[in-house]
This record gives structure tokens, sequence and C-alpha cells, in this order.
């Protein structure tokens, strides 16, 4: 085999008008299987699902209007988010404090 370049790869074959937009919007509406959609665009399956995943993470950005609203909601979640964890190990503590005691104190009061 000769070691010739090989050519610049498109999205979609030549005949087939096709774009990542087009294909991701079908993905997201679910009106037809991934696998179709790939066969339908001469395209791989996997490229397909992840545009569609792709759009799916950033669609929170398309509705902040404020620049820098994105990340500071992210940082707001991310604090509500540490919050619970620890709410939630505080009441785990709690619980087993409280069951410990109802054991010990049980036994002891009859």
């Amino acid at each position: 085999m000769l070691n010739t370049p090989r050519p610049m790869l498109n999205f979609c074959a030549p005949h087939v008008k096709c774009s990542p937009l087009y294909s991701v919007i079908e993905a997201i509406r679910g009106e037809r299987t991934i696998n179709e959609i790939a066969s339908g665009n001469q395209i791989h399956p996997n490229l397909v699902t992840r545009w569609k995943s792709e759009a799916l993470e950033r669609f929170e950005e398309l509705f902040v209007r404020e620049k820098g609203g994105y990340e500071e909601m992210k940082k707001k979640v991310a604090a509500i988010e540490e919050e619970r964890d620890e709410l939630y190990k505080q009441i785990g503590k709690l619980t087993a404090a409280n069951e410990w005691l109802k054991k010990k104190y049980n036994g002891s009061v009859q």
C-alpha cells in the first residue's frame, strides 16, 4: 500500500444533505431511533449520540441571559448540593445517636 494522505473526512457523505443540528433535533425528539437517524444521514450512531448528549448538557447555557450567569448558577448549585450533603451527614449521625440512646435506655428503664 502506498502512504498516500487521507482525504479530510466530512461528517456526512457528499450526496447526502445533513447537519449535526438536524440530527440532534431528531434524536432529541425521539421520533426515530439513533440508528435510523445515523443510517439516514450516513454517519456513525456514536456520533449522533455524542452530539445529542453534548446538546442536552449545554441547554442550560442557552437560557441564562446575563454574562457570567451560568457560572454563577453552577456555583450556587454546587453550594446547595454541598450543604445538602452536610445535612444528610448530620441526619445520619443524629439518627445513629438516637438509636444508640434508645437501645441503652430502653433496657435500663424497665
